[in-house]
This record gives structure tokens, C-alpha cells and sequence, in this order.
């Protein structure tokens, strides 16, 4: 068990570790529906998904990455795939926290240093979030992004254009080169991040002293140079699996969607004593974007297994698979997300032209729902966790 300090100073435990990649899945899908109920009322008030991600730590879930030499179950790429698509069903900008996560954590793997390797894979498993600064996608780091140390203390320039990032992450991870042309991995304070004012680099902002780029601070230990330049590019192909899969939690929500919509005037007509008769071309939507669905999920189930591989027997065939593969689903995803969303606007206007209908049987407002806030989901997730235990 372990501690978490999201957001604040203060700690909480870890409820428990998934010990499996079942345990994973299990999890996410019962987090995604804790999720969904807030997740209307959270984004029309421009809320941070601050409870959600808190959870998250708490379950455990930000370790199951971690190699099992360090203490994680090393899941597969596939399984870290399907976690962050069942979260994005209920809310996509959570998956896009879980993608820079994982993403981090998969390039600690190739830092040489074991004592990195160690204290960064043991913050994962006691619930902390790791986040990526823009810019950091890169398999040679950015040339503007330089580690310069002097004695004991590194200091390293962050651009104007990646200084505003959001506060939500315990750590940031940033690629970097150092003055002798290694490629690093620095992790940051997130909690002292936000202290860094974007505006200040910006021309009519009221600040006396505009710069381009601001001097942040290293801690001792909090650098690791990448031994295996060729890890880099499976860790990119991780990153754009994870983007794919995101894509694909918001088509399965949207199917979900059309589904409920379907049924719903199916319903009404029966109440209204029609014939309950199927309209053949809402039977050929859903059915085109059934297929669409799964064929999208076959994609990204493929290259997640050329990922596996190439990350065990890395190579320059292996690596290109795989990144092809994640780009070739990516294609595919994309392509598939603009059908169903083209057939589900199909679908919606035929059921405002057969009869207006309140509500779309999704989960609609939650204000004054006690089932809505972070001490009932917390209680919730406690018993996720003996239910899975």
C-alpha cells in the first residue's frame, strides 16, 4: 500500500494494487461508469477532472505498467491500450492524462540508471501521476531544450510555448539534451510547475520583463539519461497507440449512444400503438457502425502485439512494424470515428423527425445528486476493490 498527495498537500492511501491483468480491466470498466455520471455536468462547468484522476491513483491503476523487477505486473501494451479506451469512453481528457503517463513511465524503462528506474517506478505504484510536457515527442530531444549544469545544480530553459501547463500532474516528464549531446529525462515538480506564469513571455501582458524562456530548477536525482536511443521510438508508437485508443473509448461511447437512441424510438412507437417495425436504414447505421467498431479494435489490438514484441526484441524491423502498425490504426481509427459520428448525426435527426424525445437515456445532470461527490466515489472504489480482491 502506498500514498498519493494529488493536487494538494495532503496524502491518501492507496486502496489496493490490481494483481492482474483482469484486475486491470475490471477496474477501468467500473471506473468508466463512476465517471460517465459525472462527466456531463463536470465538462458544461469546465471543471478539472480533479476527483477522477484521484481515483484513479487511489485504485492503483497508474502502476500496472511498471516492469515486475520493480515491483508492478509489466501488463501488456494491449491491456494498457483497452484501460485508457474504457476511460475514455466516459471522458476522453482523462485518457489524454493516461497517455502521457504511460508514455513517461515507458521511457524511464530505457534511462540507464537503476536508482531513476526505482525511485520513479515506486512513485507510479504509490498513485502518482506523471504528466509530459509539450515538446517532448521527439526521438532526438529538442534542440531548445537544454540541460546546462554547473557544479552541483542543473537548470534547464523551458519555451514560452510549453510553459503553460496544467497543474493537475505530480510530475512532469520533459526529453532534454544535455551540453555533451545526451539525450535525458528530467522529471519535474508539477506542484512547483504552476508557479512558472505563462503571460510573462507574452508581449502586452502588463509584465516589465518579457523573456522567451524561463530557468527552471533540477533536483538532485531527478535526471536519467536514456542509454537506448532506440527504446525512444516504441515508447512514440506506445504514445500514438494510446491517442488511437482514446479515439476509440469516444467511438464505443458514441455507438453506445446510438444504440439507446435507437431503442428509444423504438419504444415510443409501440407506445403510441405503431407497429413496432425496424427502419431498415437505421438497422444498416448501426450495423455499419458495428463494423466499424470492431474493425477499429482489431487494429489496435494488432499493432499492440507488435509493440510487445518489439519492445522484447528490439530491432529496426521490429520497431518499424510496430510503428507503422500504430500509424495504420490510427488511420483506421480516425477514419471510422468520422463515419459513426456521420451515422449517429443520421440517427439523431431521424428521431427528431419522428418524435421530439426528452433526454437521449444517458446520464444527464447530477447537481444535488449526493451519488456524485468524491466521498460517495471513493466509497465506491473501496468496493470496486474487495469485489476484485
Amino acid at each position: 500500500m502506498g500514498t498519493i498527495s494529488l493536487f494538494s498537500a495532503r496524502t491518501a492511501a492507496v486502496i489496493g494494487r490490481p494483481e492482474s491483468e483482469e484486475d486491470a480491466l475490471d477496474l477501468a470498466k467500473k471506473l468508466s461508469a463512476i465517471f460517465s455520471a459525472r462527466a456531463v455536468e463536470r465538462q458544461m462547468r469546465g471543471l478539472a477532472p480533479r476527483i477522477e484522476l484521484e481515483l484513479i491513483a487511489r485504485s492503483g491503476l497508474l502502476g500496472i505498467s511498471v516492469p515486475t523487477e520493480y515491483g508492478g505486473i509489466d501488463v501488456s501494451n494491449s491491456i494498457v491500450s483497452d484501460v485508457a479506451a474504457l476511460v475514455s469512453q466516459a471522458d476522453a481528457s482523462i485518457g489524454r492524462y493516461l497517455q502521457d503517463h504511460f508514455y513517461i513511465l515507458d521511457i524511464v524503462r530505457a534511462v540507464s540508471s537503476e536508482n531513476f528506474k526505482q525511485r520513479n517506478f515506486s512513485r507510479a505504484l504509490s498513485g502518482a501521476l506523471f504528466g509530459c510536457l509539450a515538446g517532448s515527442d521527439d526521438t532526438t530531444a529538442r534542440k531548445d531544450l537544454s540541460i546546462e549544469t554547473s557544479g552541483s545544480a542543473s537548470t534547464v530553459k523551458i519555451p514560452a510555448e510549453i510553459a503553460g501547463q496544467d497543474s493537475l500532474c505530480d510530475w512532469l516528464g520533459l526529453v532534454a539534451r544535455t551540453r555533451d549531446d545526451c539525450t535525458c529525462l528530467a522529471i519535474l515538480d508539477g506542484h512547483r510547475f504552476p508557479s512558472i506564469d505563462a503571460d510573462d513571455f507574452f508581449p502586452y501582458s502588463g509584465r516589465e520583463n518579457l523573456n522567451t524562456s524561463r530557468e527552471f530548477y533540477l533536483a538532485d536525482g531527478s535526471i536519467g539519461t536514456i542509454a537506448e536511443l532506440r527504446d525512444m521510438p516504441t515508447s512514440l508508437a506506445l504514445r500514438e497507440l494510446i491517442g488511437t485508443s482514446i479515439s476509440l473509448g469516444t467511438m464505443a461511447a458514441t455507438f453506445s449512444k446510438a444504440l439507446a437512441i435507437a431503442r428509444t424510438v423504438s419504444l415510443s412507437l409501440a407506445e403510441d400503438g405503431g407497429a413496432a417495425v425496424q427502419d431498415n436504414s437505421a438497422v444498416s447505421d448501426i450495423g455499419s457502425m458495428a463494423a466499424r467498431l470492431d474493425g477499429a479494435r482489431a487494429m489496435v489490438e494488432r499493432a499492440s502485439k507488435l509493440l510487445d514484441i518489439a519492445q522484447v526484441t528490439p530491432g529496426t524491423a521490429t520497431i518499424e512494424d510496430a510503428r507503422r502498425s500504430a500509424l495504420a490504426a490510427d488511420i483506421v481509427v480516425s477514419e471510422a470515428a468520422t463515419t459513426i459520428q456521420r451515422l449517429f448525426g443520421n440517427l439523431t435527426a431521424a428521431r427528431s423527425a419522428s418524435r421530439p424525445i426528452h433526454g437521449d437515456g444517458m446520464a444527464s445532470s447530477f447537481s444535488g445528486n449526493p451519488a456524485h461527490t468524491s466521498e460517495h466515489c471513493y466509497s465506491e472504489l473501496g468496493a470496486l476493490h474487495l469485489a476484485t480482491s
